[in-house]
């Protein structure tokens, strides 16, 4: 009798779960050779209110999780209007994070990806939290740093 209780709680929880789902096999090998990245944020223009949660606290915690993992990090702030110089990058880390509301502000959603210099995607991650989920309104730092975890093969 037990088991037919308990037995339905553990899929409902399973199900709930959030879920990182790389766009495309990651080369975790090809990604243990990069050295340095150039960190572009997205510009306020290119952002929808209450959709991304692109702000200096989750820009500082990619480029923390990206330097804990021996890359270096430059960081570049588009200006609307002017072009970016990113000529001299290894490869460019590009990232969206979507809030919601549910009693307080969540990362709800989320998506990374690292490019070479002619723009060829080499590893690309979304994440996308239930919105059932237990832990949804969790620490934003674990949720940055599985998905800099997973786009970088770790």
């Amino acid at each position: 009798m037990r088991l037919v209780l308990i037995f339905p709680l553990v899929i409902f929880v399973t199900a709930c779960a959030s879920q990182y789902i790389p766009s495309g096999e990651v080369d975790a090998q090809r990604m243990a050779s990069i050295k340095s990245t150039c960190l572009v944020t997205t510009s306020r223009a290119d952002q929808t209110e209450k959709t991304t949660a692109v702000t200096p606290e989750m820009t500082s915690l990619v480029a923390q999780r990206l330097r804990y993992h021996g890359l270096k990090v430059r960081i570049f702030q588009p200006v609307d209007g002017i072009t970016l110089d990113l000529s001299d990058c290894e490869t460019i880390t590009t990232y969206s994070v979507k809030a919601s509301w549910d009693i307080v502000s969540y990362v709800a959603g989320g998506s990374i990806s690292i490019a070479n210099q002619t723009g060829e995607v080499i590893s690309s991650v979304d994440y996308k939290e239930s919105e059932v989920s237990l832990t949804k309104l969790g620490g934003n730092k674990a949720k940055m740093d599985a998905l800099v975890d997973a786009v970088l093969g770790k």
